[in-house]
């Protein structure tokens, strides 16, 4: 009886839910229906969502080259450590991370306390409060190199294995804490050659997201071709977010490095120049000194140096004045560098020849209602004399015989009061006002680089049409891009260049006359290379001229170029403000000129004309 009863409840509990269950049947095929079919999409999204991500897929950046190939700027491989501290549970296994973060990477056991606490005080942003949560994230280096990272994670790994693993050799540690460490690979920017040309490379800084935001010089103007394409790629993951490597990866935009620039700098010719501005430095203690030395045929910017100066390298040499491009932006009165362009253009217009002379009013001339002076009463000069001695009255009374227009013009034409559209940041274009906006006396003091301002990349630019038969180049700083990803080399162009001579025999003459400057008699003996001609013009102007004490607050400079008939580069130093006995630019910037030249010269293989070179003595037994 009981039997009968236990199955015929059975058999009745089974009959119902057959009842109750079969018309759910339907309703979940359509529901199936629904869910995989109809809404297939959405619910597949929303559960890529939950393992699946979108990353970046960084490119390399750009480097600088010098015109060889040496490297100047590039990219250093580097590891940022990331920590997740409330994923180590044991208090002595934080104990262990804290002494080898303390070893590797320099932390304090301060620093450990605070930022491995499993806990750390968060303000809730929707309520304004502070709440207690786990410390999900702290990063403990942000460039480590690969060395120091693989150091640190074979004692990592060391310090949480057994004995019996450690004697199996093996690359995992039961005991080691899970989820703590994520290792990011990166690059840093770096600078391999320290100081060298750091005004013109400029640096660069790291912004959120380990991206570069350049600062200064070429690092910052040329960004754009140097800058990556960042790509993206989609990647599964875990439930801790870390990526499997062995899931199903994408990439939906591919990623392109950035394009090399070449400069047309050459690394060992601005190593010579730099060493020597370092000498000047120290000889006369300036306040800031440029060099820049060119290539009169093709414009190609040889070496650009400045003092002071700075190593992006070393954060602590960064100082106001220092990381500026000051070679494009600081301009100042050039002084007497600027007299040959307009005896050069008298000669031309055959408003003189080189046997004209000029009587030098002993020393005391005044014209426009102001006195002006030479540094000693010179009585009459010839042409030739008036560039030998650096007449300031010989030169004044060439452009008055030249008039205000033409005088005026003549320097236009010569690129003052223009850039020379170097690929430097802030560049400034000078002072050259209008002769409609010249007081009287300017025609007498723009001729002898006063009533003017300039940078000294203009005067370079002006000197090399001396250099270069008259023609004058447009000044090149970069020789080519190339694009990593094509192999695409990209030359930039030159400019076609304009005569500033009618008559060459003019320019013979004018060179031939500031040959004089640097030979006995003239005011450059200093610069002159031994067996060599040198081609030049010193320069020396007060500061804040007529002012009190800056009276005795000089720019000295000196501008040439060598071999004279046959240049192969000019020279254009400046000084500013040295400070010891009678400085002046024979003094001073000659000097910087005829040590550069001669190893430049050497460097460049350039053969000497013996019957310059000094006598040898004879030895007597």
């Amino acid at each position: 009886m009981s039997s009968l009863t236990s199955s015929s409840v059975q058999t009745r509990i089974k009959f119902l839910l057959f009842l109750f269950a079969a018309p759910l049947v339907p309703v979940l095929a359509v529901r199936y229906f629904y869910i995989q079919v109809v809404r297939h999409d959405y619910y597949l999204a929303q559960a890529q969502e939950k393992y699946t991500s979108t990353g970046k897929i960084s490119g390399r950046r750009g480097e600088i080259f010098d015109n060889s190939g040496n490297l100047l700027v590039g990219n250093m491989p580097c590891i940022t450590i990331r920590c997740s501290p409330c994923n180590i549970k044991k208090n002595k296994d934080r104990q262990t991370i804290s002494r080898l973060l303390i070893k590797h990477f320099d932390k304090t056991p301060a620093w450990c306390r605070k930022n491995l606490s499993p806990k750390v005080w968060r303000t809730n942003h929707k309520t304004g409060k502070e709440e207690l949560r786990d410390n999900q994230y702290c990063q403990i280096v942000r460039y480590a190199t690969l060395e120091k990272v693989d150091a640190f994670k074979r004692d990592l790994l060391e310090a949480f294995q057994t004995e019996k693993e450690k004697k199996a050799k093996r690359e995992t540690a039961k005991n080691m804490p899970r989820n703590v460490f994520a290792y990011d690979a990166v690059t840093k920017r770096t600078y391999p050659k320290g100081r060298l040309l750091s005004n013109i490379l400029g640096y660069s800084n790291m912004a959120d997201r380990d991206e570069i935001a350049p600062q200064e010089g070429l690092e910052r103007k040329m960004s754009q071709e140097m800058a990556p394409v960042t790509g993206k790629e989609v990647y599964e993951r875990d439930l801790t977010g870390r990526r499997l490597e062995y899931g199903h990866n994408e990439v939906i935009k591919q990623n392109r490095d950035g394009k090399n620039v070449y400069l047309t700098v050459s690394e060992q010719i601005q190593s010579i120049v730099e060493e020597e501005l370092d000498t000047v430095c120290a000889e006369w203690n300036p306040d800031t000194a440029y060099a820049v030395v060119a290539d009169p045929k093709t414009g190609n910017i040889l070496a650009i140096a400045q003092r002071p100066t700075f190593n992006p390298n070393d954060r602590k040499s960064f100082k106001p004045g220092a990381i500026s491009t000051r070679v494009a932006m600081d301009v100042y009165e050039p002084g007497s560098i600027m007299k040959p362009f307009i005896v050069g253009k008298a000669l031309d217009w055959k408003e003189i020849t080189p046997e004209t002379e000029f009587f030098c009013e002993g020393n005391n001339w005044f014209y426009g209602g102001h006195r002006l002076s030479d540094v000693r009463d010179y009585g009459t000069l010839d042409t030739v004399g008036v560039i030998r001695k650096s007449s300031n009255i010989g030169t004044a009374k060439i452009a008055v015989q030249v008039g205000k227009e033409r005088t005026y013009d003549v320097y236009k034409m010569f690129g003052f009061g223009t850039k020379t559209n170097l690929p430097l940041p802030s560049e400034s274009k000078g002072v050259l006002r209008h002769h409609s906006k010249w007081a009287m006396v300017d025609l007498t003091r723009v001729p002898i680089g006063y009533a003017m301002n300039a940078t000294l990349l203009q005067v370079t630019r002006a000197y090399c049409a001396l250099a270069n038969g008259g023609k004058m180049p447009q000044l090149r700083l970069i020789d080519r891009i190339e694009d990593i990803s094509t192999g695409k080399v990209t030359v930039m162009p030159y400019a076609e260049q304009k005569q500033m001579f009618e008559r060459p025999e003019a320019l013979d003459q004018l060179i031939d006359m500031m040959v004089t400057v640097t030979s006995p008699g003239g005011t450059a003996t200093r610069a002159a290379v031994p067996g060599y001609k040198v081609a030049g013009k010193t320069g020396t102007s007060r500061k804040g001229y007529g002012r009190g004490n800056w009276d005795k607050m000089y720019f000295t400079s000196f501008a040439g170029f060598v071999p004279a008939k046959d240049p192969k580069f000019v020279m254009t130093i400046m000084v500013d403000t040295p400070r010891g006995r009678g400085p002046g630019g024979g003094t001073v910037a000659a000097p910087v000129f005829a040590r550069s030249a001669g190893r430049i010269l050497e460097y460049m293989n350039v053969p000497a004309d013996p019957a310059l070179l000094p006598a040898k003595r004879s030895r007597t037994r």
